[in-house]
């Protein structure tokens, strides 16, 4: 295995082709991401729900992903180690998603739904 890698083998080319698709992918899910997210909260936190949900799972989630990644990588000596925690949050947010989530195409916007899972801020001790 070599350290470093030789500039004369590198495709420009072909890397910018890759980062493309890989950005192009990264948009089909944050393009429906918004509309999903508003969708979740009633409107009377409606804000503050989606603010929370993204600064969570991108910030703390997204943000702890390379320390944890390369510590993981580097205990155990094999490079494919790090990409445990990615596949363990992956599960994780698809077990979430499946039991907490619930279809809402037929719920008006700004009306309340007793069945929803959203945060009632009447509920709430004051």
């Amino acid at each position: 295995m070599p350290l470093q890698a030789d500039p004369t083998q590198i495709n420009a080319p072909m890397e910018v082709l890759l980062l493309f698709c890989l950005i192009f992918l990264a948009t089909m899910v944050y393009g429906p991401l918004g509309a999903f997210l508003v969708e979740q909260f009633s409107a009377k936190v409606r804000y503050s729900g989606v603010s929370v949900s993204l600064q969570f799972g991108n910030g703390w989630i997204g943000g702890f992903a390379p320390f944890i990644a390369t510590a993981l990588a580097v205990s155990s000596g094999d490079i494919f180690h790090g990409l445990l925690y990615t596949i363990g949050v992956a599960l994780l947010s698809t077990a979430v998603a499946v039991i907490v989530i619930r279809d809402k195409h037929h719920v008006e916007m700004g009306t309340k739904d007793a069945a929803s899972v959203t945060l009632d801020m009447q509920a709430l001790p004051r």
